[in-house]
């Protein structure tokens, strides 16, 4: 009787630590972003065995010799395909200046610290694709809105940098009726190129 109470004991500690690490906000992964949208799981790890992606896209505005620059990171599955879905952080405009320093200055872009949600200069845009519509932070203004990067790193790729960026964030997310969802306890570590 004691060794089946003992092993009732053990089966109950392995399930209690197997479920803490499955809920976990933070992942083995280089890059990932995990969190919880109205309590269900949001996940996406950049693993060799994962179908997931990441996306780097920048947005510019040429007219020599000024310069704006927005720059994204997408993690997803089936980018553009019908199975879809997918998060993104972007942050707008984020330089703007001379044409001819953008390369100089994109290590300092990404300081460490809290940024504010919105489309303008500073701020920062989280944009999720559920598999059916898009949802967007663009909305309602939060006074409890985080967006904090806690560490920011920049990081040889191919043949230059990148910026490596690591965080949290809880956030409300709209669709185009203005539907609310509740991103929240969300981690991530996303990269951020200068072209």
């Amino acid at each position: 009787m004691k060794n089946i109470i003992a092993l009732c004991l053990l089966a109950t500690l392995f399930t209690a630590c197997k479920k803490d690490s499955e809920d976990s906000n933070t992942s083995d992964a280089e890059y990932y972003f995990i969190g919880k949208l109205d309590g269900a799981s949001v996940k996406f790890e950049i693993t060799p065995s994962a179908s997931t992606e990441m996306i780097i896209s920048n947005d510019a505005s040429i007219d020599p010799p000024s310069c704006q620059f927005t720059y994204g990171c997408g993690m997803g599955t089936d980018f553009g395909g019908s199975n879809e879905k997918s998060i993104t952080v972007s942050f707008p405009n984020l330089y703007d200046g001379d044409c001819g320093n953008q390369l100089v200055a994109f290590p300092e872009l990404l300081p460490t610290g809290n940024y504010n949600y919105g489309e303008s200069t500073g701020q920062v845009q989280v944009n999720y694709f559920d598999g059916t519509e898009g949802w967007t932070t663009i909305g309602p203004l939060e006074s409890n809105a985080v967006f904090e990067i806690t560490e920011s790193e920049t990081v040889s790729v191919g043949l230059g940098t990148a910026q490596k960026i690591k965080g949290r964030l809880s956030c409300s997310l709209y669709n185009a009726d203005g539907i609310e969802k509740k991103l929240e306890d969300a981690t991530f570590v996303l990269s951020y190129w200068p072209y």
